[in-house]
C-alpha cells in the first residue's frame, strides 16, 4: 500500500523543475555570466546568473590581453587568474578585448574534468552552428575564442568525467 501512495505522490508532484537533464541546454549571450553546480547523479543546475561584473571583465580582459596576443607577450601574475568556483563551473561570454570576436571562459571547480558541446546562433539567423569546444581540466580555467560575434550560444551535454590525460579532446 505504501508503494501505491508513493507512486500517486510521485504522479501528483511530477518531476522536479529545479535540476534540468544532461541534456538540458545552457543558452549564454554576450556579456552573460552562469554558473551551475552538478548533483550527485550528473544532472545539473544554475545557481547564479547575470551579466559579467566590472570587476570580473576587467579580469577577464586582463586574462584575454595575454592569452591572445600573437605572440603571447604579456606575462600573467596568477592574481589575474580568476579561480574556479568550489563545486561549480562559471561560464563567461565576454567581447574579446583589442580585437574583434567573443571569448567563451570557463571555470572548472570540480575534481573532473567537464565535457560540454555547443552551437553558436549568429545575429539575424535562427540556425545554429556546430562549434569545436575543449574539455575544461579539473579546478582550471579555459578558454574559447571566436574571431566574430555572435548572437548567442546554446551549451549542451554539460557532464563530469574522471580525469584522464589519454582522451583530452576538443570536439
Amino acid at each position: 500500500m505504501f508503494a501505491l501512495l508513493s507512486f500517486i505522490g510521485l504522479l501528483a508532484t511530477g518531476p522536479s523543475d529545479s535540476i534540468p537533464p544532461t541534456d538540458a541546454t545552457l543558452t549564454l549571450a554576450p556579456g552573460q555570466e552562469v554558473t551551475v553546480q552538478f548533483d550527485a547523479d550528473g544532472h545539473w543546475r544554475v545557481t547564479e546568473r547575470g551579466s559579467g561584473s566590472a570587476a570580473s571583465s576587467a579580469q577577464m580582459g586582463r586574462v584575454a590581453g595575454a592569452v591572445l596576443t600573437d605572440p603571447p607577450a604579456q606575462k600573467l601574475d596568477t592574481q589575474d587568474v580568476p579561480k574556479p568556483p568550489k563545486d561549480a563551473v562559471s561560464f563567461s561570454l565576454e567581447p574579446a578585448t583589442g580585437r574583434p570576436g567573443l571569448i567563451l571562459l570557463v571555470a572548472n571547480g570540480y575534481g573532473d574534468r567537464l565535457e560540454y558541446s555547443g552551437s553558436l546562433r549568429r545575429e539575424g539567423n535562427s540556425a545554429l552552428e556546430p562549434t569545436s569546444l575543449c574539455p575544461v581540466i579539473a579546478h582550471l580555467l579555459s578558454y574559447e575564442y571566436w574571431p566574430y560575434s555572435f548572437a548567442e550560444i546554446d551549451l549542451t551535454d554539460l557532464r563530469l568525467v574522471k580525469e584522464t590525460h589519454r582522451d583530452q579532446v576538443c570536439r
